[in-house]
């Protein structure tokens, strides 16, 4: 057996969040602070950091957090904006 993956070292963090509302759960990955902390208040899980961008760009945090498909079943429409913390 070969190596699969090698997480980037560096970069900005890559989230790991978890949707207990969904049948068999679902997981999300993203770097903006903002939207984790978003779905954190709405009720999704925090995993922690699953690894590193590799990449130097900063994430836009200004850029207001959408729903991610999987939240209709929370009653949350696609692209409603989610409350911030």
């Amino acid at each position: 057996m070969g190596v699969g993956w090698v997480a980037p070292t560096s970069g900005e963090p890559v989230y790991r969040l978890y949707n207990p509302f969904v049948p068999g759960g679902d997981h999300h990955y993203i770097t903006s602070k903002l939207e984790c902390d978003s779905l954190v208040a709405a009720g999704w899980s925090y995993e922690g950091v699953g690894w590193r961008s590799g990449g130097s760009q900063q994430p836009d945090d200004s850029q207001t957090p959408r729903c991610p498909l999987d939240s209709r079943r929370r009653g949350l429409a696609l692209n409603e904006e989610l409350p911030l913390a």
